[in-house]
């Protein structure tokens, strides 16, 4: 990715943060059981995971190595599998994820971001 387009994309996923952090907070609070472990704090875990996803995503495109956010969320996986959380509340936050991010990126910039998105999610499954 172009260094300018690779700008324009951080600076609106930056600005789209707190529409993808709403999303994940709708996921886990559909999880009564990330909502009796976590209680008031499911908004910050949400807001954790997101900025985390992000920017490493962002770290995948600036050095357009997609292997990065493969093993960031093959990590995440394990992590909640080791927790015992619900698997489909993981696929579906990572779908509110790549919906959220679909809508906000213009078109040009969408196709490379879901392509990379796309490819690593694919490995998970």
């Amino acid at each position: 990715m172009e260094k300018e387009q690779f700008n324009e994309v951080k600076a609106r996923l930056q600005k789209m943060t707190p529409l993808l952090i709403n999303g994940a907070v709708e996921v886990f609070e559909n999880d009564p059981e990330l909502v009796a472990r976590f209680g008031i704090s499911l908004r910050e875990v949400a807001k954790q995971s997101v900025i985390t996803l992000r920017d490493v995503l962002l770290g995948s495109l600036q050095l357009d190595h997609p292997q990065l956010l493969v093993g960031e969320l093959k990590w995440l996986e394990h992590l909640l599998q080791s927790r015992q959380i619900n698997p489909q509340t993981m696929h579906q936050n990572f779908q509110r994820f790549r919906t959220n991010l679909s809508m906000g990126l213009s078109p040009e910039d969408a196709a490379v971001v879901l392509s990379l998105y796309d490819q690593a999610v694919e490995k998970l499954i």
